[in-house]
């Protein structure tokens, strides 16, 4: 690698991007080793974060309630892409992190999303690919 005329030589090392990736993972990993032993009772949490990308996301497509049935069980609420296919889109992502970002952010068309419970959604993958219509789905919150 040419370093250029004005350039340090110490800025030569972190052109290299192979190298880079390495110092930052050994890096990485000797920081985290010192962390842990100077905070013994540290677990990362990342279930709370994924939960709270989640809600948002669902609160920017139209808040906790599906709009089909009602439901506003927060467990079994999903994110339906209306013209289906919704996984081959989801596939472009490495994780629902990426996503739910994009639907917060609205970096993706959030008008080609709504919120369904998990049957209703069953519901409209019944109908939309296989074509058997004519089922109704009510939610009952009191059983």
């Amino acid at each position: 690698m040419e370093l250029l005329q004005n350039e340090p030589k110490w800025l030569s090392k972190y052109k290299d991007k192979e190298k880079r990736k390495r110092y930052n993972r050994e890096y990485q990993k000797e920081y985290m080793t010192l962390y842990r032993k100077k905070h013994p009772n540290y677990k990362p949490n990342r279930s709370d974060y994924q939960k709270r990308l989640r809600e948002k996301a669902i609160e920017v497509l139209g808040g906790p309630k599906c709009v089909n049935c009602g439901c506003t069980i927060n467990e079994i609420l999903e994110i339906n892409h209306i013209k289906g296919d919704g996984r081959k889109e989801r596939k472009k992502y490495k994780n629902y992190h990426s996503f739910f970002r994009d639907i917060i952010r609205r970096r993706i068309n959030i008008e080609e999303y709504n919120i369904l419970c998990r049957v209703c959604n069953a519901k409209h993958y019944v109908e939309e690919k296989v074509g058997i219509k004519g089922y109704e789905i009510k939610f009952n919150p009191d059983k």
